[in-house]
């Protein structure tokens, strides 16, 4: 039996004989940045001269000398924040030879903006789940993607990570209000930029997580110039709420378009947003485990229900959620589908596979591309989907999946369902507070509420024995 060969001996440079990032290749020496030095801006570079237009490599001592100045620089820039040499412009982080970019020193200053922002989303409420005092996973990614909004805002350049890396290294009393009228007021100055280039909504979103930043500021590290929220002396206007509802034939023409271009989980989604008033992200999570037959607690006849849910954002549980006409509809479309299949899916939303991705699963980002896709094709038999410009009753908003949710809550209050009968399906908070704003933003009550109510009142009456009062004739 031949003997296996030995593996040669690692070849090791000396220690300290080169230094660290050059490189020596058949005569073409190079200085190559680790990848901490990468992530701070810094090039690979030739050990080389130009001479009279040629391209000269440096002499092998040369080159070390070279590399070795290199090293000096990189250290006096990332420690100690001094600027680096002109000669090294070529391959140094932009802004490092005229301070315009602060140093890895400068930007972790206790007091900068950017580590007090750091340390604000590594704080309990962002690292610690939801079950043990923890933000929702979506209000976190929320959180995290409206700061970055607020620092594109104080720089007002969305294209400048240089600008905002400048910002990042400020001291946090910049964000401070100003004692005098006359002075500038960054905070302010970035809520009109936002109004301006997003929108009234996102600006007001915006600052409203600068407002519990600051604050925790103050709070958690006493920060003496965040004495008084910034924010709070910022002259803000509420949003409207933006409430869209869908006709008939607007929800109709979705399941139509979903299904005649190969997508009909999406018609799914729509139908049982309509039956249960969920968010797109508890509709995807929703699997067959929970989807029953028990008996009706009125008729004794079995139906299908969802057993033991609890809302992602909240946590608000319920169970024992009867399927309507529009779930049952969804359910048996899906059952349909995967009658032969050979792996049973085990939710009730599986995307449709493709050549990229056969996993089955709709992430928020595929599923919204699908929805706009289906939502334009849609729209060719109901042009009000894709919005009506127009002034006051003229205009129509775009729909968007999301009007799901408040389509249901509208329905349910012109059933006129109560407020418990109605949070037992769509998972919101059942109190006083929810009612205020359902009374104030889904409609006033009209005849068809008063009929329904009427119905309903009448029919208890009835089964009670209230009925017995009345003379008989």
């Amino acid at each position: 039996m031949a003997r296996k060969s030995a593996k040669p001996a690692r070849r090791q440079r000396p220690h300290g004989v080169l230094p660290a990032g050059f490189t020596w290749r058949e005569g073409r020496p190079r200085w190559i940045p680790s990848p901490t030095r990468r992530d701070q801006g810094w090039k690979p570079t030739d050990l080389a001269m130009h001479e009279r237009g040629a391209k000269v490599w440096m002499t092998q001592g040369a080159a070390i000398d070279r590399c070795k100045a290199i090293n000096t620089a990189v250290a006096a820039w990332t420690l100690r924040g001094e600027r680096v040499p002109a000669d090294m412009a070529a391959f140094a982080p932009a802004g490092s030879l005229d301070a315009s970019r602060p140093s890895p020193s400068q930007q972790k200053s206790r007091r900068a903006i950017g580590a007090l922002a750091d340390a604000w989303l590594a704080s309990d409420k962002f690292t610690l789940p939801r079950g043990k005092g923890g933000l929702a996973d979506s209000t976190k990614t929320d959180y995290r993607s409206k700061l970055n909004r607020l620092f594109v805002a104080l720089v007002e350049d969305e294209s400048s990570l240089a600008k905002i890396d400048a910002l990042r290294a400020l001291d946090i009393d910049t964000l401070a209000a100003p004692e005098d009228e006359g002075e500038d007021f960054p905070l302010e100055q970035a809520y009109h930029w936002l109004i301006q280039n997003v929108g009234h909504a996102q600006a007001y979103g915006v600052m409203s997580v600068a407002s519990a930043w600051l604050g925790w500021c103050w709070r958690k590290k006493r920060i003496k110039a965040m004495a008084t929220n910034p924010v709070e002396l910022i002259d803000r206007t509420p949003p409207e709420g933006r409430i869209r509802i869908a006709s008939p034939d607007e929800a109709r023409a979705l399941v139509a378009a979903a299904d005649e271009i190969g997508k009909p989980s999406i018609g799914d989604a729509v139908l049982l947003a309509l039956d249960l008033g969920w968010s797109l992200a508890d509709l995807l999570r929703l699997d067959w485990r929970r989807v029953v037959t028990q008996a009706n607690p009125e008729t004794g006849e079995p139906h299908l229900v969802v057993k033991r849910v609890a809302r992602q954002k909240t946590g608000v549980a319920s169970s024992d959620i009867p399927l309507m006409a529009l779930g049952l509809a969804a359910v048996a479309r899906i059952r349909a589908r995967f009658v032969d299949a050979k792996v049973t899916p085990t939710h009730l939303i599986v995307r449709e596979p493709s050549p990229r991705n056969r996993s089955g699963v709709w992430t928020n980002k595929a599923f919204n591309d699908a929805w706009n896709e289906v939502k334009a094709k849609a729209a060719e038999a109901a042009p009000t989907l894709l919005g009506i410009e127009g002034k006051g009753d003229d205009a129509v908003e775009p729909f968007d999946f999301m009007d799901l949710r408040d389509t249901f809550i509208t329905l349910a209050r012109e059933v006129p369902l109560s407020v418990e009968e109605t949070t037992q399906r769509s998972l919101h908070k059942s109190n006083a507070r929810v009612h205020a704003v359902w009374q104030k933003h889904y409609g006033t009550a009209t005849a068809l509420m008063g009929a329904a109510g009427a119905r309903k009142m009448d029919a208890h009456l009835a089964a009670t024995g209230w009925r017995a009062v009345l003379p008989s004739t």
